[in-house]
């Protein structure tokens, strides 16, 4: 705790998460508390219900269970691209309008993955409307289809140096490189 916040250079950015910072409950207390939190939670829970599809809000915060093979059923749940992005939707863009009511400027905004959509947001740039669709249709759009013969490939984080990497994947024709995350990480 401080009683003011630190100085800083250069503006404050405002940064989002992407799919995998999802677990159950995540933020419970602040739902309870925050009416800009539930606002937005509301908001994707209604794209859910317009489809005639059980709300997004009953995976982030399922029926509490004791037994351990359906405690990982429902994480699994959350787990879903279709679950997963809007509900971090839901939770960041409800986390910075309580920061903006508490005065919070952000004079930059940015985003991991999903968490760009977010930013795009909090930057003005997309309606909230806009928004609360776009999240739910990303994930429905990125879902692993209900086909139990789809392969859906692989991904491999590499680290080193990246800039051989290329040459070296020469005898490997199937294997694209993507996300050229730094010089030291691909």
């Amino acid at each position: 705790y401080a009683q003011k916040g630190k100085p800083y250079q250069n503006g404050i950015v405002a940064m989002f998460s992407g799919q995998g910072s999802q677990y159950k409950n995540m933020g419970k207390e602040l739902y309870l508390n925050f009416p800009p939190m539930l606002e937005s939670l509301q908001s994707v829970d209604q794209r859910f219900i317009d489809e005639n599809s059980e709300p997004l809000s009953s995976f982030v915060f399922p029926k509490p269970i004791f037994d351990e093979k359906e405690k990982k059923k429902q994480e699994s749940q959350l787990q879903l691209t279709q679950h997963a992005q809007p509900a971090i939707g839901a939770f960041g863009a409800g986390l910075f309008q309580i920061l903006k009511d508490g005065g919070l400027k952000a004079n930059y905004t940015a985003g991991h993955s999903f968490g760009e959509l977010t930013a795009l947001w909090a930057a003005g740039v997309l309606e909230e409307k806009d928004y609360y669709h776009l999240a739910h249709a990303r994930g429905q759009a990125m879902a692993a289809p209900d086909d139990p013969d789809f392969d859906a490939g692989a991904m491999l984080a590499v680290m080193g140096k990246v800039d051989q990497l290329e040459q070296e994947l020469t005898d490997f024709p199937d294997v694209k490189l993507a996300n050229m995350n730094s010089k030291k990480q691909v």
